[in-house]
């Protein structure tokens, strides 16, 4: 996940990594679960934009 970031903007990269954190504070899952579940609810949304 964090390779998949790097074609990113860095403010992109920021907000990403600060969702995942706090899913991970609140949830306990894990900091790295916590970005698969950002990257799935951010696929998520693009795929329902088009």
């Amino acid at each position: 996940m964090e390779a998949a970031l790097t074609g990113l903007p860095s403010s992109q990269r920021r907000t990403i990594r600060r969702l995942a954190r706090a899913l991970d504070i609140h949830t306990g899952m894990g900091y790295y679960a916590a970005m698969d579940v950002v990257a799935v609810i951010g696929l998520k949304i693009v795929s329902n934009s088009t």
